[in-house]
């Protein structure tokens, strides 16, 4: 009875001995996983800074372009009215040219 109880008894002892060697195993496991989790927030966290910045950057970019545009709108208007005084000139010129023209016949 006695060496049954002691068999029973080193039985318990190996089944707690492989327990404990598969705890320190799923502990080790669980370390490794929770890394891997602040990792993965740690990364998480950097792509939305990132997006963050990005959208940032894309609106003064496309504030910039909407400056762009409205100051070439304006070079063309004034372009347009020079180019308006410049044949009025030319027109000018061409009428005092056959005004003189006339003067010297």
């Amino acid at each position: 009875e006695i060496a049954r109880m002691h068999a029973g008894l080193r039985e318990a002892a190996a089944t707690i001995k492989t327990t404990k060697a598969h705890l320190a195993t799923n502990e080790k496991r669980v370390k490794l996983m929770d890394t891997e989790v602040k990792m993965a927030r740690r990364d998480n966290n950097a792509v939305r800074e990132n997006l963050g910045w990005s959208e940032k950057r894309n609106q003064q970019l496309e504030e910039r372009n909407l400056e762009l545009r409205e100051m070439a709108n304006q070079m063309g208007a004034e372009l347009d009215a020079a180019r308006s005084e410049m044949t009025q000139q030319t027109s000018l010129v061409r009428k005092m040219r056959v005004e003189l023209q006339s003067w010297k016949d």
